[in-house]
């Protein structure tokens, strides 16, 4: 009667044994990214801080003011992402219009998916592209989103019949994996990268600013990448 006791026990303890070696193997987590880039001198002015910026905005386009000289910093100027194999739904992209302009003005996109491009602005706005004939000036109310299909890869300006003088790109790659958020001091992040190696992309002004290979190691806690200086205006 023990013996058969003891049989019935064993598949549950073999069970308990397995789960303990699992919880104790080593494995690879997603890890942070960060690093800085920086705008040459000449890029511009700083832009106004977020409280006042969309003030200055409104109060420019209903001629209050005179227009100001352009202003840069690099969470509105550049876009920091990683490529290479990864998830088929890159993450951290978010694609917005914020202060009467894109943020970034630069949006990298992957290629042969749709996006979601929000409206964070108190007007609407008609966001449209002469070179990319299927993305034509819809109206997008404030508070509102428009989805975006985005065909294979390449790179189109952005325009808004509402508003001209607002700028910017489209540009569309084969491999994104994921899109760091950016603020005005040039301080980018990824959240969380699986080990693995990358390509660390920057893009200004529709173009490749910057590119370097980016390996994430299986024991790594965080990586953080040599400062990142931009040249060119």
């Amino acid at each position: 009667m023990s013996s058969q006791s003891s049989l019935t026990r064993a598949p549950g303890l073999a069970a308990l044994v397995l789960l303990a070696l699992a919880s104790t193997t080593p494995h690879a987590a997603a890890v942070p990214v960060r690093g800085l880039v920086g705008l040459p001198r000449d890029a511009g002015t700083a832009t106004p801080p977020p409280a006042t910026r969309r003030d200055h905005y409104w109060n420019v386009w209903a001629e209050l003011l005179d227009p100001a000289p352009p202003r840069v910093t690099p969470e509105r100027e550049v876009a920091v992402v990683l490529t290479g194999e990864g998830n088929p739904r890159a993450r951290g992209c978010g694609y917005v219009i914020e202060g009467g302009d894109l943020l970034p003005r630069t949006l990298v996109v992957q290629a042969n998916s749709r996006i979601s491009l929000e409206n964070r602005d108190g007007t609407a706005h008609e966001i449209y592209s002469e070179t990319l004939p299927s993305l034509t000036p819809l109206r997008t109310a404030a508070g509102r989103a428009r989805e975006i299909a985005v065909p294979d890869a390449g790179r189109w300006e952005l325009r808004d019949r509402q508003y001209p003088q607002l700028e910017g790109f489209l540009v569309a790659v084969p491999d994104l994996v994921a899109c760091a958020s950016v603020n005005v001091r040039g301080e980018w992040r990824f959240a969380d990268v699986p080990a693995g190696t990358y390509v660390l992309k920057v893009y200004r002004a529709g173009e490749e600013a910057h590119s370097a290979p980016l390996t994430v190691a299986a024991n790594a806690r965080e990586v953080i990448v040599d400062p990142i200086l931009l040249t060119g205006n």
